[in-house]
């Protein structure tokens, strides 16, 4: 199937989480048609075209017909934005077990395999289109590492498969992308006591920290098929 050059269409894991909500808010902003993937909580519906779809994203042959399904009800999408996630167990490196490592290699890891390898199948055909997957900003700067667990080691295997498709998608006129993005306040931080969140922002040059709306923006930036950016990896985090 073509894709629709009068409708753009966006599909976005972790639609009701705190990030994947600002970036469907923003994409419908934007014009988009927002596929929205959930597992258990359900995203807000918005006014519009826009659609809430369940998918276990541990399941590839749910995440395959989940595709097709959009396909068919929407029209083929432009972009796949994968922003599902789990947090982090807080404990140091060496703290981390067997368990930890498998269940966060589980959740993270197996999870993005899913999707990427679905999308990147899809967009290869219709050679055209964006796919972006967030990592954080510790595949990039080893100051945003400390006492993550085995979330670091997963979000760098989350970073190795983007590259790879980032490589093998370029000549199908494919664009991939990794944003990075630094601590944020809400989301899988929330519980983070507000004296620890003040503190790092006091110590950042800006007296800032990153946020899902500079996230969210920054897509909207990479979807637009006339960006100039050339970074495959986009850092967000203006306390670093």
């Amino acid at each position: 199937m073509e894709l629709s050059h009068t409708k753009k269409i966006a599909v976005v894991t972790g639609a009701a989480g705190y990030v994947g909500s600002a970036i469907v808010r923003k994409l419908a902003q934007h014009g988009y048609t927002v596929a929205m993937l959930y597992h258990t909580k359900i995203p807000d519906i918005m006014s519009g075209d826009h659609t809430s779809y369940k998918c276990d994203l541990e399941n590839n042959k749910e995440v395959e017909s989940t595709l097709i399904r959009i396909a068919a009800e929407l029209g083929e999408p432009y972009a796949y934005i994968h922003a599902a996630g789990t947090g982090p167990a807080r404990k140091k490196f060496l703290a981390v077990t067997e368990e930890d490592m498998h269940e966060q290699f589980t959740h993270t890891v197996m999870q993005s395999f899913n999707f990427f390898t679905n999308t990147a199948a899809r967009l290869k055909t219709n050679g055209n289109g964006v796919l972006i997957g967030i990592t954080t900003a510790g595949v990039l700067h080893s100051g945003a590492t400390a006492g993550l667990g085995a979330y670091i080691p997963a979000k760098y295997a989350v970073q190795g498969m983007l590259t790879m498709l980032h490589n093998e998608l370029a000549p199908h006129m494919v664009r991939v992308y990794s944003i990075a993005p630094g601590f944020m306040a809400g989301g899988m931080n929330a519980e983070i006591p507000k004296a620890f969140v003040e503190m790092i922002k006091v110590k950042s040059a800006t007296h800032t920290i990153t946020d899902a709306d500079l996230v969210a923006e920054k897509i909207i930036e990479l979807c637009d098929p006339d960006t100039t950016l050339n970074d495959f990896t986009v850092l967000i985090a203006p306390e670093l």
